[in-house]
């Protein structure tokens, strides 16, 4: 278990190597990181900010 508040930091870092790896062609590593956003038990998982990468996710998906 993480301390509190550590589950909106390693989402954060989570985001920042999806939108990396998007940026970069790397489109499975990307659906991968960003993947853990939205499984609920995963500690990179966040409730509102997993939102805010729905279309980076379905890019990444469409592109594996």
């Amino acid at each position: 278990m993480l301390p509190e508040g550590m589950n909106a930091v390693l989402m954060h870092v989570q985001m920042a190597r999806g939108l990396t790896a998007l940026g970069t062609g790397r489109y499975s590593d990307a659906y991968e990181h960003l993947m853990r956003l939205f499984e609920h038990g995963d500690p990179a998982w966040h409730e509102m900010s997993r939102c805010w990468t729905i279309g980076d996710l379905a890019e990444g998906a469409r592109h594996s």
